[in-house]
Order: structure tokens, then C-alpha cells, then sequence
């Protein structure tokens, strides 16, 4: 667990339209997602205790104090006595044996859905993904086949692929295509087959259109 005692004058967060919202001061961990903070004060504030409990995911990390992550700041944002502190791993959340781990990356389930992060330059963000997710994606491509319309056959998909290849495959940024690749050819290192094969960029390229 991470701690500190934060306070804050004054301090405004303006959100500059983009996704996270703009968080006032809070207290994260570098190896964890945007999105993966402690409360945040914002406003007028006295001393208050801020604390994350987090499962360890790397063997090094570094504490981060942030303030305005994701907008434009105003006043200020005082920390002071941080900490970091093991706790008893009774009732942990996520569980340690429910935490998957590939380098950098991580998976764990919450409340049904399977909460991924992964980091790095596109072909490894993408390798990181389908290597986690080797299992769910072609899952995901069965029901992308019938979201589409068609069914989960060799024929149709194949009709899918053809269609995907002339119309959007070269709509993409080279920063999505390395990324795509990537996660074929890391759900092909884990063991993924789709339609009793390995998986393609093609694939792929398919199933982020039918998004």
C-alpha cells in the first residue's frame, strides 16, 4: 500500500476533452494504468490521508504524486510523509493467483470483465495483449462472425477477410498495424486458433472493424 498526506489550495483541474477526465491531486503507482489512482482532492483542502492498495505487478515501481493528469492546472498540490507499506494479504483484491503476467504486462479479473494493461511501443503492446488474451480472442472472433451477419465458418470468414483486406487494411496507421500484428502473433505464442488455424493480421483487421 502507497500513502502520503496531501493537500490542496485552491486547485482546479479544466478538463481539456479527452479521455481520463482531468483528476485533481492524487497518488498512483508508475506501473499502473491511467486510470488507476487514489481519491483525488480538488478544491480547497486541509491535510488529508491519501492511500492505494495495490498487488505488485513488477519488481521495481516507482511512486507517482500527480496532480491535473489529463487537464490544464491551477493552484497547487502539497504531498508529504509518503510511504510505501506492505499489508496483510488477507482479503487483497485483485487475489494474487487471479493476476496473470507476461514482461511488463498484466490481466485480472473485476466484476466479470478482465481488466488488461499492457505498455510499450505498438508491436509490444500488441504481442503483450494477444499473449494474455490468447484464449478470449478467439472467442471474440466467433462473435464478431455473427455480429456481422455471417457464421463461424471457414467459407465466411474467409469472404470477411477478403473484404477487410480491400477496403480497410490500408486505412490504418503503421502504429495500429504493428499493434494488430502484435496481437496475432501473441495469441499465436500462447496457443490461440481460430478456424482450426493460427491468426493473422487479417484477423485482426477484421474484428476492429466490425468495432
Amino acid at each position: 500500500m502507497s500513502s502520503a498526506a496531501g493537500s490542496a489550495p485552491n486547485l482546479t483541474v479544466r478538463d481539456l476533452d479527452r479521455s481520463p477526465i482531468g483528476l485533481g491531486a492524487a497518488l498512483t503507482m508508475a506501473s499502473m494504468p491511467f486510470d488507476v489512482h487514489s481519491a483525488s482532492l480538488g478544491g480547497t483542502h486541509a491535510w488529508e490521508r491519501l492511500t492505494l492498495r495495490f498487488v505488485a505487478s513488477r519488481t521495481a515501481d516507482a511512486i507517482l504524486l500527480t496532480a491535473g493528469s489529463g487537464g490544464a492546472l491551477g493552484g497547487k498540490a502539497w504531498f508529504e510523509g509518503v510511504s510505501l507499506d506492505e499489508v496483510s494479504s488477507q482479503d487483497e483484491w485483485p487475489a494474487r493467483e487471479a493476476v496473470q503476467t507476461f514482461g511488463p504486462a498484466y490481466r485480472y479479473p473485476a466484476a466479470g470483465w478482465i481488466y488488461l494493461h499492457i505498455e510499450g511501443k505498438p508491436y509490444d503492446r500488441g504481442y503483450q495483449h494477444g499473449y494474455l488474451m490468447a484464449r478470449e480472442i478467439p472467442e471474440y472472433l466467433e462473435r464478431c462472425a455473427l455480429d456481422l451477419g455471417g457464421t463461424a465458418d471457414r467459407q465466411t470468414w474467409d469472404q470477411f477477410r477478403t473484404a477487410a483486406n480491400a477496403l480497410f487494411l490500408r486505412g490504418f496507421d503503421r502504429e495500429i498495424l504493428e499493434e494488430m500484428r502484435g496481437i496475432a502473433d501473441g495469441a499465436n505464442a500462447h496457443g490461440a486458433k481460430w478456424l482450426d488455424r493460427r491468426l493473422d493480421l487479417i484477423d485482426i483487421v477484421v474484428a476492429k472493424h466490425r468495432n
